[in-house]
């Protein structure tokens, strides 16, 4: 199985719907996952994903299953360490997210044991989106182990996609990969469409597996329809 993450379109955050630019990013990004193929479409419950997320259920006479879990990390990620000041989690100070302390963290429970991610929610909402994300793999054949493996109970060739967030995103990598949240939500950025993929092995029922990192934020299918990003590789201003 492959299994892809897909950023939403460049949105109105406002209104909750893609800008032009969105739109057109969006069906670019239909005509590459036209190549690559998908058999299920999953999206956030968000506009601006559910949005992104239409041009290929239409082009491929898909229904969009809406997840309501795989919505955008919001004022629940938010901390006020070390200096009382609101701020995301991903703004907090680069000497902090780097620090030994916070490099210990690895996932799940041991959030709850580090200043400025107790304090925020963000436990809650990094468990609700794994068990949500697990939930989603254990229906496409792949049933998470108390290891943090996937055991294989019908594994196939299906291609599935889920549309939605970079903050949440952020989450499924760390998740799926088991790495420390604030590595990625530190040093990583996404692109709009960008397009994410990870490799479930197809091994016999009752074996075990974990997925692969194939791609990163893969934003081809812009420069081939003559689009150039506007986040992160352009100056171009989002």
């Amino acid at each position: 199985m492959v299994f892809y993450l897909i950023r939403h379109g460049k949105p109105d955050y406002v209104t909750d719907t893609l800008k032009p630019e969105g739109i057109e990013q969006a069906r670019l990004c239909a005509r590459r996952m036209l190549i690559s193929g998908a058999d299920r479409i999953y999206s956030s419950p968000m506009g601006r994903a559910r949005e992104t997320a239409a041009p290929l259920a239409e082009a491929l006479g898909l229904g969009v299953t809406v997840c309501e879990w795989a919505r955008e990390l919001s004022g629940e990620s938010k901390t006020t360490y070390p200096d009382g000041v609101p701020k995301a989690i991903s703004n907090l100070p680069v000497t902090y997210l780097h620090g030994e302390s916070f490099r210990r963290l690895a996932v799940g429970e041991e959030l709850l044991e580090v200043p400025g991610l107790n304090d925020s929610g963000f436990p809650e909402r990094y468990r609700e989106i794994s068990e949500g994300l697990d939930a989603l793999l254990a229906e496409n054949g792949y049933r998470r182990t108390p290891e943090g493996f996937y055991e294989v109970t019908g594994g196939s060739d299906r291609h599935v996609v889920l549309f939605a967030h970079a903050g949440m995103g952020r989450v499924i990598m760390s998740h799926l990969l088991h790495i420390p949240y604030n590595y990625f939500g530190s040093a990583i950025g996404s692109n709009y469409t960008g397009v994410t993929s990870f490799l479930f092995d197809n091994a016999d029922a009752g074996t075990v597996t974990s997925p692969r990192l194939a791609t990163f934020g893969d934003i081809g299918h812009l420069y081939a329809g003559g689009m150039p990003p506007v986040y992160y590789l352009s100056k171009k201003s989002i």
